[in-house]
């Protein structure tokens, strides 16, 4: 089945965010007056991208990222030529011959993804269509689509932090009068035309196949059902479905309440509203929890808000994630949900330890602690462990008959807050500007 919008009406941004955050599959298609672009997505993650240049091409990336030389590519090429019906992808080729690592492949895919998307946001209009079909796998096949992401592991919020930056750099440039190149002159293609062509008979959509990591060489195109995108990011009903599972115990006019407030909270942006940047810096929300209803109530405020969002519930994934918005500059804030008096990730104990941990290896990240039941020790602890602020989360076991009360004007303090925390460093930032230039 296929989906299928307009870029005046859903920015690219958004449809990443939504792609991750649903966890959908399929082959991302945007087509404008330059040509069609392609990112293929499995269980939310990118897997995959043809950028609508044909000579900006994944051999072409690594040659230019001093992955692998020019004579390389070309003997890859002359490998893939030869194989005849056995002709396998061009990383699997580079990486059997010895020619390239599986480490170098991702940040090769990751480059051309990068490249992919920075080129569409600067696209005001365009159709796209998402095919969720795209991908069908022979029952043959020694890797499943959903794990494909496990593999190569290509975050898209990651990579839209990247991205953002990215577009960002090169649009201030420009304003500034520096010529910045585009990406055609950056990638002309490194291998001869007859090679190229040969190259090209692959066809433009890389895979999770080309890294050597699955068997997509049985891949079955299926004619679309195309419909509105609408049926399929509709935010409202996302909004139902999900207060529908996480707050079952309630009647459905309390549901509706906080899917009314969800919903009003989006009004007004813009469709080409983009996550903004703060002296080139992104801004991101990290989120430790396993609270379902408050991951999918505080994501959407950021997305409102134009703040990149991250839920993490993995001491490792979370280290990872805070040390990838430092690594590229973006000013990232990160929440601790309510400690838990059993064991776990969320026990007491844990957070207190992950606190610490946070203080001494990030002291420029700032932290903020939920708490259901505000007490004095814990209070003060956290302040001790260098949490910024203490929240008062909503609890329907402490005060049931109140909760959806309590839900919304949290969460409405709650956006209050994190929008005076952003503004505040963006002020500060641009102060400590003016002084240098004094």
């Amino acid at each position: 089945m296929a989906f299928t919008g307009d870029l005046e009406h859903l920015h690219i941004v958004d449809i990443i965010q939504l792609l991750h955050t649903t966890r959908k599959s399929g082959t991302f298609s945007v087509k404008g007056s330059k040509g069609e672009s392609r990112i293929i997505f499995s269980n939310g993650y990118i897997v995959g991208a043809s950028h609508l240049d044909g000579q900006i091409r994944i051999g072409t990336v690594l040659v230019k990222m001093n992955a692998i030389s020019r004579e390389d590519l070309e003997k890859a090429v002359a490998v893939q030529k030869s194989a005849g019906k056995n002709r396998k992808p061009l990383i699997t080729t580079l990486i059997e011959l010895g020619k390239l690592g599986h480490e170098e492949a991702s940040r090769g895919l990751k480059k051309l993804i990068e490249i992919t998307i920075v080129e569409l946001l600067g696209w005001p209009k365009g159709t796209f269509t998402l095919d969720m079909d795209a991908i069908a796998v022979s029952p043959d096949c020694s890797y499943l689509p959903d794990r494909m992401e496990q593999e190569v592991s290509l975050d898209g919020q990651m990579i839209l932090m990247d991205v953002l930056r990215i577009f960002d750099e090169r649009e201030r440039d420009r304003q500034s009068g520096i010529n910045v190149p585009s990406y055609e002159e950056l990638f002309t293609d490194v291998i001869s035309s007859k090679s190229a062509v040969e190259h090209a008979e692959k066809g433009p959509v890389l895979t999770a196949d080309d890294l050597g990591l699955a068997d997509l060489d049985h891949l079955e195109r299926i004619i679309p059902q195309v419909r509105p995108v609408d049926e399929l990011f509709n935010p409202v009903e996302m909004h139902r479905q999900k207060i529908r599972e996480t707050l079952l115990d309630f009647s459905v006019d309390e549901q509706e309440a906080i899917v009314a407030f969800l919903e009003k909270a989006a009004a007004g942006r813009s469709p080409h509203d983009k996550p903004p940047m703060q002296e080139n810096r992104a801004q991101a929300l990290i989120l430790f929890s396993e609270d379902e209803f408050i991951k999918h109530s505080v994501m959407t405020i950021c997305k409102n808000e134009g703040i990149l969002s991250f839920a993490s519930q993995g001491e490792e994934e979370l280290d990872n994630i805070v040390g990838h918005c430092l690594a590229i500059k973006a000013l990232p804030l990160l929440v601790f949900d309510t400690p838990e008096m059993s064991d776990g990730i969320l026990s007491k104990e844990t957070i207190a330890a992950l606190r610490r941990q946070i203080k001494e290896k990030y002291p420029s990240v700032s932290t903020i602690q939920m708490t259901s039941s505000p007490d004095y020790a814990d209070t003060l602890r956290a302040y001790h462990d260098g949490v910024r602020a203490v929240f008062t989360k909503p609890s329907a076991k402490v005060r049931r008959a109140t909760f959806i009360e309590d839900a919304i004007l949290f969460l409405q303090t709650f956006t209050s807050y994190i929008k005076g925390f952003f503004h505040e460093h963006s002020a500060n930032a641009t102060t400590s500007q003016g002084r240098q230039k004094i």
